[in-house]
Parts: C-alpha cells; sequence; structure tokens
C-alpha cells in the first residue's frame, strides 16, 4: 500500500484547535466515520482506547499514532491531523504531540501503514515539514517525498 495513493484529503485535518487527546482522537474517528472507512465510531473508538492503554502510542518528536483494527474498520486507512497547540499525549519522550496519525486496519490484512509511517517520519526534516503543514496539500506534498 502506497501511502499518497490511498490518502483520502477528506481524512486530513489541518491545524485543529483540540486541546486534549481524547478529542483529537475522536475528531479523527468523525473523520474516519463519515469517508466510510469505519462502520460503527463508538466499536471503533473503543478499539483505540483499548490500544492506548496497551501501549505508549506518542513516538516521540511531536508525534503519535494511535489505531485501531477490527470489523468494522471496512478498508484499512489513515486519518491526520496536524494541531494549532501541542497536546500532552504520554509520549516516550515525554513531550506532547503535534500530529496525530490515526490508523484503521482492517482484520483481512496485516497492519502494514504503522511501518511505513515510521519510515517516512523517521526522517527529523519531513516530520518537521508535517508539524508544520498548513494545507492538505502541504500535508500530502510532505508524504509523496
Amino acid at each position: 500500500m502506497n501511502l499518497v495513493s490511498s490518502i483520502n484529503p477528506q481524512n486530513i485535518l489541518v491545524s485543529i484547535d483540540d486541546t486534549d487527546k481524547k478529542s483529537v482522537i475522536a475528531k479523527l474517528v468523525d473523520a474516519l466515520y463519515e469517508t466510510g472507512e469505519i462502520t460503527d465510531k463508538k466499536e471503533f473508538i473503543d478499539d483505540v482506547y483499548f490500544r492506548e492503554e496497551e501501549g505508549i502510542t506518542g513516538i516521540g518528536n511531536g508525534l503519535a499514532i494511535p489505531h485501531g483494527r477490527n470489523e468494522f474498520v471496512k478498508n484499512s486507512s489513515f486519518a491526520i491531523a496536524t494541531l494549532k497547540q501541542s497536546v500532552e499525549w504520554g509520549s516516550i519522550d515525554d513531550e506532547p504531540v503535534k500530529v496525530v496519525i490515526l490508523l484503521a486496519d482492517s482484520l483481512d490484512g496485516k497492519p502494514i501503514m504503522l511501518d511505513k509511517f515510521m519510515k517516512k517520519l523517521s526522517d527529523e526534516d519531513k516530520l518537521h515539514f508535517l508539524k508544520e503543514a498548513t494545507s492538505v496539500s502541504d500535508v500530502i506534498s510532505v508524504l509523496d517525498r
């Protein structure tokens, strides 16, 4: 799966005002539901919170990658939010996050998007540009590099 070819621009939220982890996740889940990627918001968000309790999804350097994987995911997909203000997340580096990528993996395939995002955003320059993105096209451009 190529990240850029699988982007739904409606699932990219730029410079959102949310100031806490739960509201950011809820907004991203809403986007996935509205675009038909998931079929049950409550069940999917419950799975995301379950996984949040299992391990840290704030991977450091201002980035969090929460995820869910259950039967309510129609197509493996993702939603991205860039935040106006950093949000406390409980990251491995104890720093707040500025970019959140919510992964939705279907049960009928291997979860591969996490690896792709980790490789793509291990480049600090790309992550910096993603944090500074002011439009959907900026986000797509960073992921296309």
